[in-house]
């Protein structure tokens, strides 16, 4: 007997989609609960089993079609046919299973959990302006189980040493990476045999053999709770096919699906497509980074001519460092405003009260009060708290106050971001900073720790040294450089006094900052530092 195949209800307030992929050919046999088409909602994409046995002899559908709950997809021939019982809870990465209501004489019996497939899981977005990193330690091995946000690796950045976990649970089937690999986000690491979350409960129990002009009565119904994903439709009104796994994936890279070609039947959109466009981009806007401005690199002579040498390989954080100081300065015009800060009355905040803040785990140091002052600065002069955008012409103002402050480690400088430092008390910048250091000097920072700095603050006062010209930490437009402060006279009223002297410099973007705006800047700075009493303890900034 003939029947029709035609779209069930496929979830709460669906009631269309369009066919992805077309998985069966006239002329194929079936069995019930076999998967014939996978249909694309605004949800997921997911596949519509039959709920018929028999031949394929006609389909009534092609790749790209709209259908709606209803619509004929095919039809069958049908001879034998069986009924099941699914009982189920979709997790968030399973793929729906379908529902049956069974009929007289029909038993239930209890099948396990299986896995639903090798899932490839890729480098993700580590961060602002992190794109690649050296893998420092693989974590896994082929055949081992994961619990979901397991470390699969340790990467190695420009800023710190990131574990990168597993997005599902599962069983490592394949390693894509070793110690020493560089990786670009969208790089494959790992393959992943995932194991549905919850049991699965069904299997087909008994064959019902009916005559062919006897009636099938049957209900079927696909149950699923699937995590809600972006809408077929773009914002710019541009239609894009993308199944969620990529569309998740180019979440997770911050890519905009409408500017990716799809090369799959119908221009849908795949993660390898998605990889593809990455590192396309990523080819784009690193080109010649490393030289900044696109020369040749500069063949060395063979110094062991002259003496004995030693080589030694650079690091991957210098490595990175190198590329992006040469892209700095070689892309940034820079002016530099020097300034004299006297800060002894601060210094004598630090001698006298030094003690207390330290036992309660803070510290007194000028750095903390340099650090408030900023933020002060930023809000009263906000073209300084902003970044160019290069490729638009625009300048991006912000209404956040983080400060980076430049942390010296044995692999090099990172700059980790004080969040909100217009809301903290000089204690609480001493005692967050102190704690924020730690972590980097131990490599112990995540991505958010490095990220939405709106200006550096870099000191080496530490260490010795008087003016220095540091170089802008891009996307910010400025950067504060603290070096030694001394003892100097002063002529104060008519009379010399000795004075502590901080010298600063103000390095800034002449693309988006004037030089009038930098002395404004540096002056109100010195202003709020020698009246530190008025301005900054327990006042609002």
């Amino acid at each position: 007997m003939s029947s029709e195949i035609k779209l069930p209800q496929i979830g709460d307030g669906i009631d269309s989609g369009i066919i992805a992929a077309i998985l069966v050919k006239e002329g194929d046999k079936i069995d019930v609960n076999d998967p014939i088409i996978e249909i694309e909602t605004d949800k997921a994409v997911m596949p519509v089993p039959v709920n018929e046995s028999g031949t394929i002899t006609e389909i009534k559908v092609a790749v790209g079609d709209t259908l709606e709950v209803g619509a004929v997809i095919a039809v069958v021939e049908s001879g034998e046919t069986k009924a099941v019982v699914v009982e189920e809870v979709i997790a968030e990465k399973i793929v729906p299973k379908a529902q049956t209501k069974p009929e007289d004489n029909v038993t239930e019996e209890i099948a396990s959990s299986a896995p639903i497939s090798d899932v490839e899981v890729f480098l993700p977005a580590l961060g602002e302006g992190v794109d690649s990193g050296l893998v420092a330690a693989v974590l896994v091995e082929i055949g081992d189980e994961l619990g979901e946000g397991n470390a699969l690796i340790e990467l190695e950045t420009d800023k710190a040493v990131l574990p990168v976990p597993t997005p599902i649970p599962g069983k490592v089937s394949k390693l894509n990476v070793k110690v020493g690999d560089t990786l670009k986000v969208g790089d494959l690491i790992v393959n992943i045999e995932a194991v549905a979350v919850q049991e699965v409960k069904a299997e087909i129990t008994e064959k019902v053999s009916v005559p062919n002009s006897a009636p099938i009565v049957k209900k079927q119904e696909v149950v699923a709770k699937i995590q809600k994903a972006p809408a077929a439709n773009s914002g710019n009104g541009k239609i894009v096919s993308a199944g969620p796994a990529t569309r998740k994936f180019a979440r997770e890279l911050g890519v905009d699906l409408t500017q990716v070609t799809g090369t799959k039947r119908g221009g849908r959109i795949d993660i390898e497509d998605v990889k593809k466009f990455v590192k396309e981009q990523n080819s784009v806007s690193t080109g010649s980074a490393s030289r900044g401005v696109g020369f040749a690199p500069v063949k060395l002579p063979d110094f062991s001519k002259f003496g004995e040498i030693k080589v030694e390989a650079a690091t991957n954080l210098r490595k990175i460092i190198s590329e992006r100081m040469s892209r700095n300065w070689a892309t940034i015009p820079h002016v530099n405003q020097f300034q004299d800060i006297d800060i002894s009355e601060i210094s004598n905040v630090a001698k006298s009260h030094g003690a207390e803040f330290k036992e309660k785990g803070s510290s007194a140091s000028p750095t903390n009060f340099f650090i408030k002052a900023m933020a002060m600065c930023l809000k009263e002069f906000p073209i300084f708290n902003s970044s160019f955008d290069e490729e638009g012409g625009d300048i991006i103002m912000k209404n956040y106050f983080n400060v980076g402050v430049a942390v010296d480690t044995p692999s090099g400088l990172i700059v980790p971001v004080l969040k909100g430092v217009d809301q903290m008390s000089i204690f609480d910048i001493g005692k967050n900073l102190k704690e924020l250091a730690q972590k980097t000097r131990e490599r112990k920072i995540v991505p958010d720790d490095l990220a939405g700095g709106c200006m550096t603050l870099t000191n080496l006062g530490g260490i010795g040294g008087t003016h220095f010209t540091p170089i802008i930490n891009a996307p910010e437009v400025a950067i504060l450089g603290l070096g030694r402060a001394q003892v100097k006279p002063v002529y104060i009223d008519g009379e010399l006094q000795p004075r502590t002297i901080a010298q600063v410099t103000l390095a800034y973007d002449h693309r988006v900052i004037d030089g009038a705006d930098g002395a404004r800047f540096v002056h109100r700075l010195k202003d709020i530092m020698e009246n530190f009493n008025k301005y900054l303890l327990g006042a609002p900034a």
